[in-house]
């Protein structure tokens, strides 16, 4: 679940492009992150090749993003069977098989 949580839900795929920009901000050094304490405004970023729509991806990526805590509740549970029925239900008339 965590892992869902962190990859699927909060993370998110970054290009080459991306990672080149970021790698100006943060270098690694043996075992730790540093940050150069420069900055890529969306002028220095156009400069590095991004359009204005990959300019406004990557700060979506890199904006906060609150963390869903789901609560799981025993109480409504339903049945498999509930769920079988539902799926058939959704299955158009021409696709059920003739009995």
């Amino acid at each position: 679940y965590e892992a869902w949580i962190d990859y699927d839900v909060c993370g998110d795929r970054v290009s080459r492009m991306e990672l080149d920009a970021l790698r100006r901000l943060v270098g690694v050094g043996g075992e730790e992150l540093s940050s150069s304490g420069g900055k890529l405004d969306g002028k220095a970023l156009a400069e590095l090749g991004f359009s204005t729509r990959e300019v406004a991806e990557l700060f979506t990526k890199l904006s906060p993003k609150a963390v869903p805590d789901f609560e799981l509740d025993l109480a409504s549970a339903r049945s498999a069977e509930t769920f079988a029925e539902r799926f058939a239900q959704a299955v158009p008339s021409v696709d059920k098989p003739k009995h």
